[in-house]
């Protein structure tokens, strides 16, 4: 009798080798692509932040040459190189809040439209958006703050 292996264990072997080798090399391109996406998403928060700060001092700066809040303002574009294939575009709007509908003429309703009535007056929200594609689908990153009247 001879010892060894034989064709057909052979086969098996190489067939679950084979099988074991192609998941890895899947495993490793998912990695790569969720790495790319997570450097790319890294860098547009750093991008957002930078154009909150630049949108904060061009607000305030208006606010203090002219001294008005606008109730609205947008602005937009591309970053200069080397990230000029992300996009970004900024709004400010004003921030009403409801008043609930009441047939009440209480104080306490009195008090309530004279809150949301000043926090109309004094305070906007500004939302940055950053965005660039990723494998033909467009990607983007927002952060919303809000701002007060000074």
């Amino acid at each position: 009798m001879k010892k060894g292996f034989s064709l057909l264990e052979v086969m098996v072997a190489v067939a679950i080798l084979a099988f074991s080798l192609l998941t890895l090399i899947n495993f490793q391109g998912q990695s790569m692509f969720v790495v790319g996406r997570a450097e790319k998403l890294t860098l547009a928060t750093f991008l957002a932040g930078e154009k909150v700060a630049e949108a904060i001092n061009v607000i305030e700066k208006e606010q203090a040459q002219q001294g008005v809040f606008s109730e609205d303002k947008s602005d937009g574009g591309t970053f200069d190189k080397p990230y000029d294939n992300f996009k970004w575009s900024w709004h400010m709007r004003k921030v009403e809040i409801p008043v609930p509908v009441s047939e009440d003429a209480s104080p306490m309703m009195a008090m309530v439209k004279m809150v949301t009535d000043q926090i109309k007056d004094q305070v906007r929200e500004l939302k940055v958006t950053v965005s660039w594609e990723n494998l033909g689908k467009e990607q983007s990153f927002d952060i919303v703050t809000h701002l007060t009247k000074i």
